[in-house]
């Protein structure tokens, strides 16, 4: 956690390298067809353009967008986002296991939130709520083939030098 913290400090207040910054496109760009192998993250990749309202070419210009990001882009947008004095850390798990290392590292306070012990069987008014959850229904989104076949299409072209064009 402090060397999160620390490279977080570090990429607010230094640029990256030209390295650092190819291979952070490198990969983003790499990965990217490999999102929408499943029809849920299809379905996922969909709903996050309607719920952030976003454009419906987002993801058909997503690899374009991540190739033009400069160095000069980083450094401003991690000195716009990045603020030590309003962060707040969240971290699941055990806390008996790891409250001592937090407090000892001195972050700051640390508050411990458990949640109740979960009732037994299905909450009430879920299937009547949701219907039934077979995974039986099917999904029908109307032009959601056009987006993910040009996304796709574009992802099985290469460039010259073998990398994803």
């Amino acid at each position: 956690l402090t060397d999160l913290l620390a490279e977080l400090e570090r990429i607010r207040d230094e640029s990256v390298t030209e390295q650092e910054l190819r291979a952070a496109r490198d990969y983003l760009v790499g990965v990217f067809p490999i999102r929408f192998e499943t029809p849920g993250a299809v379905l996922g990749a969909l709903a996050g353009l309607f719920v952030n309202e976003l454009p419906e070419d987002e993801l058909a210009r997503y690899r374009e967008r991540i190739e033009a990001v400069t160095i000069a882009d980083v450094r401003r947008v991690a000195n716009e986002h990045i603020h030590f004095d309003r962060l707040a850390i969240v971290l699941v798990g055990d806390a008996d296991a790891f409250r001592s290392d937090l407090e000892a590292a001195n972050l700051g306070p640390v508050e411990i939130e458990r949640d109740p012990m979960p009732a037994e069987g299905p909450e009430e008014g879920v299937e009547e709520a949701l219907g039934p959850v077979d995974g039986t229904d099917e999904v029908t989104l109307p032009a959601a083939h056009d987006v993910i076949d040009d996304v796709m299409d574009d992802a099985a072209e290469e460039e010259p030098d073998g990398r994803p064009a």
